[in-house]
This record gives C-alpha cells, sequence and structure tokens, in this order.
C-alpha cells in the first residue's frame, strides 16, 4: 500500500515546480511502501488503540473477486523512482514516523 505524509506532497511539488528540467509525471508516494496489514497495524499503534480485526482473503475474493484481492489485500506498491533518482529527499520515509508526526 502507498502511502505520502503531506508534508513530503508539499515539498515534492516545490522541489518539482522549482526545476528547470524536470518534467513530466511523479509518483507521490513514500519510497516505502506497506502492507495493508502493517498500516492498520501502525495505525493503530500511533493511535493507541486496538485494531479492527481483518476480513480473511478467501471472503474478500469471494465479495470482489481478483481485483480485490490485489487491491484491498495487496495493495499497489508505487514507488516514487523518478523523484528518487532525481535527488529528492524525503522527510517522512517511514510509516511510523510519518503517523506519529501526524498526529501531534
Amino acid at each position: 500500500m502507498s502511502w505520502i505524509h503531506r508534508n513530503d506532497v508539499i515539498a515534492a511539488i516545490e522541489y518539482l515546480m522549482n526545476s528547470k528540467v524536470l518534467r513530466g509525471i511523479f509518483n507521490l508516494t513514500s519510497p516505502r511502501p506497506v502492507s495493508n496489514a502493517e498500516f492498520t497495524k501502525q495505525l493503530g499503534s500511533a493511535l493507541a488503540r486496538p485494531t479492527v480485526l481483518s476480513i480473511p482473503g478467501f471472503i474478500v475474493k469471494l465479495l470482489f473477486g481478483e481485483m480485490g484481492d490485489r487491491l484491498l489485500l495487496h495493495g499497489q506498491q508505487v514507488i516514487p523512482k523518478r523523484l528518487l533518482d532525481n535527488g529528492f529527499a524525503f522527510q517522512y520515509e517511514h510509516l511510523n514516523d510519518a503517523l506519529r508526526a501526524s498526529l501531534r
């Protein structure tokens, strides 16, 4: 599952707008995607609350088919390759840091 902290979105947009050479499409996501289960676990930890029970994979497949399995259970793991290749530095690469900063 791809995610990004709002400060990194703003910084990336500013970085791209100020560049004289970078053009085209850029993925604005953290360079460290996580699984849906990991996201839920870390969010629960950051909120100091228990996480909700997960739905078994076979039920997701039954209700939503193969696409549901790919999107809901595995997610899309997009990497910001062009940003990284061009030297952009993320402030929040790790989900737990981003969640804690967002909850301050």
